[in-house]
């Protein structure tokens, strides 16, 4: 068996073709995470918006109504008895 062993030797690499193959990867690396990071980007924000922008839901404005009356019954004195309360305070 005879083999032919041709030319063995490194060939010669074309650093001007290696570089512009090189600067082109980089480039789609960092065009490729600009795109994922403005798409989370937006994504987000595009539920913030949906759930804090939006319309008031039903239920929310049936549980601020109640906060509301139970902020008013509860804490909504008259001025008199607030002078009472400031005075009893004081000459305790």
């Amino acid at each position: 068996m005879d083999y032919d062993v041709k030319n063995i030797e490194q060939e010669k690499l074309n650093l001007k073709t290696l570089g512009s193959v090189f600067i082109v990867v980089i480039m789609l690396v960092i065009a490729s995470l600009i795109f994922v990071y403005f798409w989370f980007t937006l994504k987000t924000q595009s539920i913030i918006d949906e759930q804090y922008l939006s319309q008031d839901s039903e239920s929310y404005a049936i549980h601020e109504k109640e906060q509301l009356d139970f902020m008013k019954n509860k804490y909504e004195i008259s001025i008199e008895e607030s002078k009472q309360r400031f005075i009893n305070q004081r000459n305790k």
